[in-house]
C-alpha cells in the first residue's frame, strides 16, 4: 500500500487548523509524522519511514528471523534516545517474537519479517536496526562473521588500505568477503557461512583474524579495547561475532544529519567511497542503477572449517572445532 500523502502546502494548513491527518504505510497508521528526527537536515519521521517502505524487499533478507535490538529516537537524534531488547506487549501480533536466554533471563525479541513489521518498528523511532549474526530457528549457530573496521582518526584512505589489508588476509584464508559503508565512520567487511559452529567458535576464530591482522600490521591494526590506548590504529572490533551482540543492517539509517545509509559498495569503489556516500535519498538512484550488489550474498555460504585450520598455521592461538551435531 502506497503512504497517503498530501502537498507540503496543503499539509501545513491542515495542521494550523488543528485537523488530524491519518497517514498509513503498510496499514500500519503513523504517528506524528511530520516529527521532525533530524533537525539540521530537516528529515521527519514520514521520510525514514518512506525510505523503509522503499528499501524493504533489500533489506528483509538481512532481517528476518534475527532478533532485533532497538535504538529509539522519540524525539529526534540530538535528543535522548533508548536502546530496547525486549518486545514490548503492545506491539501487534504481526510482529513475530523471539525467546532467547540470557544471563538475566528469557527475553522475548522482535522479528522483522515482514514489511509490515519493518515500518512499525520504523514509527517507534527505532532510527538504525542492529541485527544479531544469526537467525532462527538456529540462534546459537551464527550463519555470518563481521569485522568492523573503527578509525580513530578521520583519515578515511586509512581505513580503505585497511580494508584492502584485511580482504588479503581473509582471501589467503579461503574466505570471500563483502563489503559495505557503515553509514557512520568506517567499513564493514562482511561473510556468509555455513552454520556449522556455535559463537564461542565464531568469535574466537574472528578475534585470532583480528589479533592475526594486527601481529602483521601492528602499525595500522589493533584490537586494544580501550581507545585511549589504540593511538592512530584502526580497531578491527570482532566483538560483534558474540551470542546477543548485534551489528548495524544493511542499509539501515544511521541516526546522524543527512541520514546516512550502511550501504553495499564493490570493492573496485574502495577508493571513490567513504563511510557516509549513501543516504537515504542517494541510495535510491543507486539501486535503480546498480540493483542490489548484494542479491547474492546469502546464496553461496561458506565453510570456516579450512579457514580455521590454515589460520593455525599462521598464528598460534589453537582453536578447538565444536561442530554443531
Amino acid at each position: 500500500m502506497k503512504v497517503k500523502t498530501v502537498t507540503q502546502k496543503w499539509q501545513a494548513k491542515i495542521f494550523k487548523l488543528g485537523f488530524k491527518m491519518t497517514v498509513r504505510v503498510h496499514n500500519v497508521e503513523i504517528s506524528n509524522p511530520r516529527k521532525i528526527l533530524f533537525p539540521g537536515s530537516v528529515i521527519r519521521k514520514i521520510d525514514i519511514i518512506k525510505y523503509y517502505e522503499f528499501i524493504a524487499q533489500y533489506i528483509l533478507p538481512h532481517l528476518q528471523g534475527r532478533p532485533i535490538t532497538m535504538h529509539r529516537f522519540p524525539e529526534g537524534i540530538n535528543e535522548s534516545n533508548f536502546w530496547q531488547k525486549s518486545a514490548p506487549n503492545y506491539f501487534p501480533d504481526y510482529i513475530e517474537r523471539v525467546e532467547v536466554d540470557e544471563d538475566e533471563g528469557t527475553k522475548l525479541y522482535a522479528l522483522i519479517n515482514n514489511p509490515e513489521s519493518l515500518i512499525y518498528i520504523a514509527n517507534t523511532a527505532s532510527i538504525p536496526l542492529h541485527t544479531w549474526q544469526s537467525r532462527t530457528p538456529k540462534l546459537t549457530l551464527p550463519d555470518q562473521i563481521i569485522w568492523d573496521l573503527d578509525p580513530s582518526d578521520d583519515d578515511f584512505d586509512k581505513v580503505r588500505l585497511g580494508a584492502k589489508l584485511m580482504k588479503a588476509i581473509l582471501e589467503e584464508l579461503g574466505l570471500h568477503p563483502f563489503l559495505k559503508t557503515t553509514g557512520s565512520k568506517g567499513l564493514h567487511l562482511q561473510v556468509s557461512i555455513k552454520p556449522q559452529y556455535d559463537y564461542d567458535v565464531i568469535k574466537q576464530f574472528s578475534k585470532n583474524v583480528a589479533e592475526f591482522a594486527s601481529k602483521e600490521i601492528p602499525q595500522l591494526f589493533t584490537t586494544e579495547i580501550r581507545k585511549n590506548k589504540r593511538g592512530n590504529r584502526i580497531f578491527v572490533d570482532f566483538l560483534r561475532n558474540q551470542y546477543g551482540h548485534t551489528a548495524v543492517s544493511l542499509y539501515s539509517v544511521r541516526p546522524i544529519e543527512g541520514a546516512p545509509v550502511a550501504a553495499p559498495i564493490y570493492w573496485e569503489e574502495i577508493d571513490t567511497l567513504n563511510a557516509q556516500s549513501f543516504n537515504i535519498k542517494n541510495i535510491k538512484q543507486r539501486i535503480s542503477a546498480e540493483g542490489d550488489i548484494w542479491k547474492d550474498f546469502y546464496k553461496k555460504p561458506q565453510s570456516i572449517t579450512r579457514a580455521i585450520k590454515k589460520l593455525e598455521t599462521l598464528y598460534k592461538p589453537i582453536l578447538v572445532l565444536k561442530k554443531a551435531s
